[in-house]
């Protein structure tokens, strides 16, 4: 396959410009574990990967997205891959904010089912996204040794790829973004009974074929893997994690931030980056804030999916929403936030947390999913989802406290680059890739 060709014709080439480049260090003990034992993988693998990160055209590229692509830029220094996505009109943006140092192609997004259920039935249009596919365009599926997915919305987008995959009788390998929250979407979306229904008929099912299905599932942590055994007891596992690149602060971070983000520069910082929504726990942060003695500035960056949470977050005193927020501008705000807060109370293994560590800012979490696989006592704190109280308590005694804060700052880059750098983690999909393509 001429990838150059069908980077020009389909895609963008992303290229990052000379020492800008961050790599993590050559070894890492990333957490890799998997059913059977394997074999330390050739310094370059012979298998030809195409790698596909599923994304909606119309809604901005969320965490799974941009992992996927950052996973397929970096692969290429163990692989001969191509790294596409679902064509989408933020696809520009996105590209320019990853500056990724290898093309991205897109493949073509169909989703003129979608827009037609939405003009009959207006109160499914919500839903409706599970109807968009891709027909992958001029990827020839047959030309490659294995296709690894990522992220399942929109469904059809991961059903079409899982098909075309299974006719040309090429393995597929997924890695299971959010698979935890898929039992929580009916009750975070307000559905009905009979929506529900459809969700676990038109939904759930057609999603969990596709990982019955796969060569291997990537779980993103031991908690994940322990709900994919639970799900599939006799499917190939393996913890891949996301990956992360190092961030540390620059010298000028808090005149920058204050000058782009109107932070004041006299006050700590309590960044939160996510959905401002109930599932994100929003609502707990924000009730925090007001029990908090510490003076401080709290920074929510993200989308709102919820107007009450929004227009909160406008009102309160001692808190800036940020709202959607450029990666070049939101690296800074990593780089200067003295206690990252992520009050989560559903996630899998949260690619912000690793973002916070990776700009040696100290965590404040839940114990849900993956997190305590990334967070320990010498880089931030957790409790447990809904505690307000212990939430408080955490973020009032690290803000009085600037040396446990120094301590974790430093322990918390660190972990982060020692266990989750990219090298270690492409290295533990090749490995997977090589039992795959020896075992076909």
């Amino acid at each position: 396959m001429n990838w150059s060709v069908i980077a020009d014709r389909m895609g963008a080439l992303s290229t990052r410009s000379a020492g800008e480049t961050r790599r993590g260090p050559a070894q890492s003990a990333v957490t890799t574990g998997r059913d059977d034992e394997t074999s330390e993988p050739p310094t370059r693998s012979d298998c030809r990967v195409l790698n596909i990160a599923v994304a909606t055209p119309e809604e901005r590229p969320g965490g799974a997205v941009r992992a996927g692509l950052r996973f397929g830029d970096h692969l290429a220094a163990h692989a001969a891959v191509d790294n596409v996505k679902m064509r989408g009109r933020h696809d520009d943006a996105l590209l320019s904010e990853l500056a990724l140092d290898n093309a991205v192609g897109t493949v073509p997004t169909r989703d003129g089912l979608c827009r037609l259920v939405g003009r009959l039935w207006p109160s499914a249009a919500r839903y409706a996204n599970t109807l968009v596919w891709t027909d992958l365009g001029d990827v020839a599926v047959g030309d490659y040794d294995v296709v690894h997915i990522h992220n399942p919305v929109p469904l059809g987008g991961m059903v079409a790829v899982a098909l075309a995959c299974r006719v040309a009788g090429v393995p597929y390998c997924v890695t299971t973004h959010g698979l935890s929250k898929v039992p929580d979407i009916p009750d975070a979306m307000d559905m009905s009974a009979p929506a529900a229904a459809a969700y676990s008929l038109g939904f759930v099912r057609p999603y969990f074929w596709v990982l019955g299905n796969a060569a291997c599932l990537f779980a993103l942590s031991e908690a994940d893997r322990r709900t994919l055994r639970a799900r599939f007891p006799d499917q190939r596992l393996r913890v891949v994690p996301n990956g992360v690149e190092p961030n540390p602060p620059a010298d000028d971070v808090a005149a920058t931030v204050a000058s782009a983000a109107d932070i004041p520069r006299d006050r700590p910082l309590v960044l939160f980056v996510g959905r401002l929504a109930h599932d994100k726990g929003v609502g707990d942060l924000l009730d925090a804030a007001e029990r908090l003695t510490a003076p401080c500035t709290v920074a929510l960056v993200g989308p709102a999916e919820s107007s009450a949470l929004e227009a909160r977050a406008l009102a309160a005193d001692g808190v800036r929403y940020l709202g959607y927020t450029e990666q070049s501008l939101l690296g800074r705000l990593y780089q200067r936030a003295d206690l990252f807060c992520l009050p989560t109370r559903t996630d899998v293994f949260p690619l912000v947390v690793l973002e916070a560590m990776a700009a040696k800012t100290p965590v404040v979490s839940t114990t849900v999913g993956g997190i305590p696989e990334q967070v320990t006592e010498a880089t931030g704190r957790l409790h447990d989802p809904d505690d307000v109280d212990a939430l408080a308590t955490s973020l009032d005694a690290l803000l009085r406290d600037e040396r446990t804060r120094e301590t974790m700052a430093e322990a918390a880059f660190e972990r982060a680059m020692r266990e989750f750098s990219w090298d270690a983690v492409c290295r533990a999909a090749v490995e997977e890739y090589e039992q795959l393509c020896s075992s076909c």
